[in-house]
């Protein structure tokens, strides 16, 4: 089964602002952000075509700050995206 986004996730624009990566996030899926004892932790939600279908990418459980767990969330969504040929 192919995986389609409503949105190409290539849209989204590293930043080092955090506003700036949640907004361009909102459009591929919901993004949720937590703070875990060890750490900060992302993951996205994605989009998909398919009705009863999920895709769920998350960072580490451990990141130091929410910029660095949600960013390292989006290169994830890139690399998932690119293996299962979304991207």
């Amino acid at each position: 089964m192919n995986i389609q986004l409503f949105k190409k996730p290539d849209a989204v624009q590293m930043s080092d602002n955090l506003d700036e990566l949640l907004r361009s996030t909102e459009r591929y899926g919901q993004l949720s952000l937590s703070r875990m004892n060890n750490g900060w932790w992302a993951r996205i939600e994605m989009n998909t075509n398919v009705t009863g279908s999920t895709f769920r990418v998350e960072s580490e459980f451990k990141e130091m700050t929410p910029l660095m767990a949600t960013k390292q969330c989006i290169e994830r969504m890139h690399v998932a995206l690119k293996t299962l040929g979304a991207a």
